[in-house]
């Protein structure tokens, strides 16, 4: 099954050619969990000189770091700084329970231990609370009831 095509014209060009190969890395991925739906997905991530495979099931969110091209991946166990954006690592997540509809911030909604709406408090399950807009909590809501 065709999965994607890349075009030996853009080969060498990084910024045409790594979201084609992306796209398609995603579509293989989709691909993988339609097969093996019981098979956990993971996201790995480069941590210094070490690639570190995390199950999406134990991510609780990841933060964007103000004025640096870094993240910080917080899991159930563990907190990891790694270099990248949001952006990218949102195109490797594959679960629909994942919500990015904050600039700085994706949560893993499974993980969301309370919500007050009023305030723009969310508290995960590790007990870490964060704070949004009322526009912000306001699409978070929407897309819980969504779910």
């Amino acid at each position: 099954m065709p999965t994607g095509f890349l075009s030996k014209e853009f080969m060498f060009d990084a910024e045409k050619f790594t979201p084609q190969l992306r796209q398609i890395l995603v579509a293989i991925q989709d691909h993988l969990n339609q097969v093996h739906p019981n098979q956990p997905a993971y996201l790995e991530i480069k941590n210094g000189g070490f690639l570190i495979r995390l199950r999406q099931d134990d991510l609780l969110y990841i933060e964007k770091v103000r004025r640096l091209k870094k993240v910080t991946v917080v899991t159930t166990n563990n907190r990891y700084e790694v270099n990248g954006s949001i952006h990218e690592l949102a195109s490797h997540l594959t679960a629909d329970n994942f919500f990015n509809g904050f600039q700085s911030y994706i949560l893993n909604t499974e993980h969301i231990q309370t919500v007050n709406f009023t305030l723009g408090h969310v508290t995960m399950s590790n007990g870490d609370e964060l704070n949004f807009s009322r526009g912000t909590i306001k699409k978070l809501r929407d897309f819980i009831r969504e779910k």
